[in-house]
């Protein structure tokens, strides 16, 4: 069996996401020196508040490794690849 994982980047609705039981990574946003895990501590509502009012534009990076490690080590468990 094949599973798919996702980052919030990824633009599939939440509702196919759940159906299809694909798990989702949060994105890193970095405001200054303050850094976010996107859809777990940074709603939308939040970043557009935040976006409004820092006077540098945010950075984003890719989910660190750590994140992704418990659900590639579940899959291999099952025999999923």
């Amino acid at each position: 069996m094949t599973i798919i994982i996702a980052d919030t980047t990824c633009g599939l609705p939440r509702k196919l996401l759940e159906e299809r039981r694909v798990p989702l990574i949060p994105q890193v946003v970095t405001f200054g020196e303050e850094s976010y895990h996107d859809d777990r501590d940074l709603d939308t509502a939040t970043f557009l508040s935040k976006l409004k009012a820092s006077p540098v534009l945010p950075k984003t990076a890719a989910p660190e490794p750590c994140l992704y490690f418990p659900f590639f080590e579940r899959a291999g468990k099952r025999g999923e690849s």
